[in-house]
């Protein structure tokens, strides 16, 4: 989605009109649109809007709109983009709801940081280079700098300043997402082929990258964007607050732990199950997710069980524990895609679960203060650069994998792994709220809690 990012600038359009130049870049492989009008009446602008919805709504391609929330509300477009110097995302997430995209520049890296905290979709790095259409920053970041922010930032980076042929696969090889591109495309007299020549470098830098068949979409950078909208309303939820400030109730804590530890246990069992299939499957890639699914039962299941060993001292009494009905249907889904889904759509699911935990844990690991907190023992672990390589690791099969099938079906993978994601979401967040739990909370006395904060 966030691939081949097109900035429309009317003046660069000289007289042909605006819908035109960008149906033809659709067509040579646009995948998002952004909508910019600095100057234009509203009336022309929110018309300008209108137009472009209907025409890119037949292509499945989004629409953004700069700045304006009413007129992306008016028009129907599918999110906004605001600058630093815009309404607040906050504001803008109150006005347009938990549905629409909202992109944010970000011109440093305090700006990078501060990102992770408001509910945003992508940050775009403004500008990667100096260019006559972003004329209002300071500095540039260059491509290290790109490299840092998405080492820094659990966002998906757009880069933005002199995107074009050349530049798009430095941009894309430091791992951003996508590059949103303005003259290459706007001031081409064939905006069809300049976007077909840009969306060529992207899928040239992918290709370059380990494990990834030339002329390959990656997969990871197809959920990039349904995992950052599954995960903000975790990340924003009073409950995160409170685990990164320390003042996380721990019967609190320990609910959301059991309920991940069952979760865990049905990993493992899905696990076990793809060993066994994948050790009489004829598919090409059957050997290489052979051996991820033997190294995560081997080493990073163990790791995790570790956690658990900490917090409960040993396996959990299933007895204590009312598992809620988003968990159970989690858990049951999980279970029927590995036992009667293709292979890569199991993957696909099993990968749901990592990188929603290693999403999660890099977050809390860039936001948490170790001082005097119970809980940074599970940040340790699933914010740790060893659980990120491993899962690392596991997104790079993924995208191995997603290239030895065609695109539907790997359309299909991220359609399931979407919908394990917002189902993990859905049970997160019924597992945070402190509501009629009175039993649970009666076994947690303050005695408990007394002992939990001296194993810290």
């Amino acid at each position: 989605m966030l691939s081949l990012y097109l900035v429309t600038d009317r003046t660069l359009a000289g007289d042909r009109p605006l819908a035109e130049i960008v149906e033809e870049a659709v067509k040579g492989g646009v995948t998002m649109v952004q909508l910019r009008e600095k100057e234009c009446p509203r009336e022309v602008f929110l018309s300008e809007a209108l137009e472009l919805k209907r025409m890119l709504k037949s292509y499945g391609v989004p629409l953004i709109i700069n700045d304006d929330v009413e007129v992306a509300m008016l028009s129907g477009a599918d999110g906004v983009h605001l600058g630093q110097s815009d309404m607040s995302p906050v504001q803008a997430r109150s006005i347009l709801g938990p549905d629409r995209i909202i992109g944010l520049s970000v011109e440093n890296f305090d700006e990078v940081q501060q990102a992770g905290f408001l509910d945003v979709d992508y940050i775009a790095a403004s500008p990667v280079f100096r260019t006559g259409t972003k004329t209002d920053t300071k500095t540039e970041f260059g491509i290290e700098g790109v490299r840092r922010m998405v080492r820094m930032s659990t966002l998906p980076v757009v880069g933005i300043g002199n995107m074009n042929v050349r530049t798009a696969g430095d941009v894309i090889g430091a791992e951003a997402a996508g590059v949103a591109v303005v003259s290459a495309i706007m001031a081409s007299p064939d905006p069809r082929r300049a976007a077909a020549e840009i969306w060529d470098a992207i899928e040239d830098a992918r290709s370059e990258m380990e494990l990834v068949p030339k002329g390959r979409t990656r997969w990871r950078t197809l959920v990039a964007l349904p995992l950052r909208m599954a995960l903000k309303a975790v990340e924003n939820h009073p409950f995160t607050g409170d685990l990164l400030n320390g003042k996380l109730r721990y019967h609190r804590f320990r609910y959301w732990l059991l309920q991940s530890y069952f979760l865990k246990e049905e990993l493992v069992a899905a696990l076990k199950y793809l060993e066994v299939r994948l050790e009489d499957a004829a598919v090409s890639y059957a050997g290489v997710l052979l051996d991820l699914v033997r190294s995560l039962l081997d080493e990073t299941v163990p790791c995790e069980n570790e956690v658990y060993d900490f917090y409960f001292g040993g396996t959990p009494d299933a007895l204590s524990f009312d598992e809620s009905e988003p968990a159970v249907s989690l858990r049951l889904y999980l279970r029927k895609q590995v036992r009667e889904e293709e292979l890569h759509i199991a993957l696909s699911c099993v990968l749901s679960y990592l990188m929603m935990f290693r999403t999660f844990g890099r977050f809390v690991r860039n936001n948490f203060s170790p001082e005097s907190n119970r809980y940074v023992e599970w940040v340790n672990r699933y914010g740790s650069e060893e659980y990120y390589h491993d899962t690392g690791y596991a997104v790079e099969v993924a995208d191995a994998v997603a290239g030895e099938v065609g695109m539907k079906q790997k359309l299909k993978m991220v359609i399931s792994f979407r919908k394990m994601c917002h189902m993990m979401m859905d049970a997160w967040l019924d597992s945070f709220a402190d509501r009629d739990r009175p039993q649970l909370r009666d076994r947690m006395s303050d005695r408990e809690d007394r002992q939990a904060n001296r194993q810290q």
